[in-house]
């Protein structure tokens, strides 16, 4: 049930992106997802702790890993193809700097940087800099 709220909170975001009239609801999309996530998040760490009274912490890192990494090296390969008048070098800074979760902090102190096709990965660099901290 939670996995379809989040979807559903997706949805929205996409709707904003895609400027459909009327479902404008997107950055409450955002944070429905993010606070469902640290709710399902959170709950397997504690499920790990009570029943082993220790949280492996590589494993929990690896499994972050293996379920963003995929997707986000796909985007990241994408934005690099010169399908926009972005130039190579400015497409390569806006990769490394969403491959590193620092989309965020580029998007508050150096606003003239443009991140482009890649600005969206700020909410990603976000929830990763929360994992860093949370468990």
């Amino acid at each position: 049930m939670l996995d379809g709220i989040r979807g559903l909170a997706v949805l929205g975001v996409m709707a904003v992106h895609a400027e459909i009239r009327h479902l404008q609801w997107g950055y409450l999309g955002v944070d429905v997802f993010f606070t469902l996530s640290g709710f399902l998040i959170t709950t397997v760490l504690l499920e790990e702790w009570n029943e082993r009274r220790t949280v492996d912490f590589k494993k929990f890192y690896a499994r972050r890993a293996l379920r963003l990494l995929p997707a986000l090296s796909v985007l990241l390969i994408a934005s690099l193809l010169p399908l926009n008048p972005i130039s190579l070098g400015e497409r390569i800074k806006a990769a490394l700097v969403a491959l590193f979760y620092m989309s965020n902090w580029v998007r508050a102190f150096a606003p003239d940087f443009k991140m482009k096709a890649l600005g969206h990965t700020w909410s990603l660099s976000m929830e990763e800099q929360f994992y860093l901290l949370w468990p």
